[in-house]
């Protein structure tokens, strides 16, 4: 799962002071997903909205002989169904609420928010989080670019205001001004996601799910991203997937070229994002820690809370982890719109 970084993102130094960020989109690393489809299931059925009593029952949710189900198929239909809903009421004077259960292992996930939580253990394998504590995460994002947004995790408040990158900050207005052909759109996201550094098709995939998350889609604009995604080289079907509060549903994923498999889960009744998680796929090869200098590439940097310091010394090899490893998961507690910076939300359905 990438990150999406409000602008300037600190330093990892200062990063350690300030908090551990959550593993979904504020910053950067590879996003990307697999698929554990497999051939002639059936796996989703296809939510009939009553508005739109003509839309077909996709194949992608009941597998015909021989043609198994498609990621396609089903990102079609969910487009169908996103195009006549009516948005969540939110007015460009308010902000969008965002209640987030997460864990994850900041090795991996994480560029900017400090990496000491994982790997003071270290050489001990510091990889998978499943002995990581469950943390909650409260968000207010302004729909007015210019005002003030905050996030509140465990043990610390961060506020920041709009970026000069809309796809870090996605007003409704914004959102509302996106073309609805996909390709185009596709192309605005590849534009966007540029500042990644990361495989282009990786990149898009995880501004996508920052969008699914951290912003509210207008109808036209959800149906749109939908349709985006499938052309989006890779992306399978993960006809089961289960969320880490229990919530049961399908997944989209993609898988990048480090064997990381980031997966987007939705409800199959109401094809409601659910949240994401990420998982190695393939034995990842490990690097060699670095002192954070020019060149550096996104977390092999580990320094320590005192200048001088290291974490991990640089020139230590860190084995990468193992192919099935869980990295990173997240689940989208409540979602809603406030008047006020922290104020009480009003909760969508």
């Amino acid at each position: 799962m990438q990150q999406f970084a409000q602008d300037p993102p600190p330093s990892p130094a200062q990063a350690s002071h300030q908090r551990t960020r959550r593993p979904t989109r504020r910053a950067v690393l590879a996003a990307a997903v697999a698929s554990a489809a497999s051939a002639g299931v059936a796996v989703v059925k296809v939510k009939q909205h009553p508005a739109s009593p003509a839309a077909p029952k996709s194949p992608g949710m009941s597998a015909q002989a021989g043609i198994g189900p498609t990621a396609v198929i089903t990102l079609d239909a969910m487009a169908r169904d996103a195009a006549v809903m009516s948005p969540p009421a939110i007015g460009p004077d308010q902000w969008y609420y965002l209640k987030e259960m997460f864990r994850n292992t900041n090795w991996v996930i994480n560029t900017y928010w400090g990496f000491a939580a994982n790997v003071n253990g270290f050489p001990g394998n510091p990889w998978p989080i499943t002995a990581q504590p469950v943390q909650v995460e409260e968000s207010w994002i302004a729909q007015e670019a210019r005002r003030q947004s905050l996030v509140q995790g465990p043990g610390a408040s961060v506020r920041w205001s709009g970026s000069p990158k809309k796809i870090v900050n996605p007003t409704y207005a914004w959102l509302q001004s996106l073309p609805t052909d996909p390709r185009r759109l596709l192309e605005i996201l590849y534009a966007e996601s540029a500042y990644l550094e990361a495989d282009r098709n990786v990149a898009a995939f995880s501004a996508i799910g920052h969008l699914l998350s951290s912003a509210v889609l207008p109808p036209a604009t959800e149906a749109t991203i939908y349709r985006a995604a499938a052309l989006i080289p890779g992306v399978t079907l993960s006809p089961e997937a289960t969320d880490m509060t229990g919530r049961t549903g399908f997944g989209i994923a993609l898988t990048d070229p480090t064997g990381l498999q980031n997966e987007w889960i939705f409800s199959k009744a109401t094809y409601r994002f659910l949240g994401e998680r990420a998982t190695q796929v393939t034995d990842a090869p490990g690097f060699v820690a670095t002192d954070g200098g020019a060149g550096t590439k996104v977390g092999t940097s580990f320094p320590g809370p005192k200048p001088g310091t290291w974490i991990v010394p640089p020139g230590t090899f860190v084995p990468g982890p193992k192919a099935g490893t869980l990295l990173a998961e997240t689940a989208i507690v409540a979602r809603g719109a406030a008047s006020s910076l922290g104020g009480k939300p009003t909760l969508f359905p």
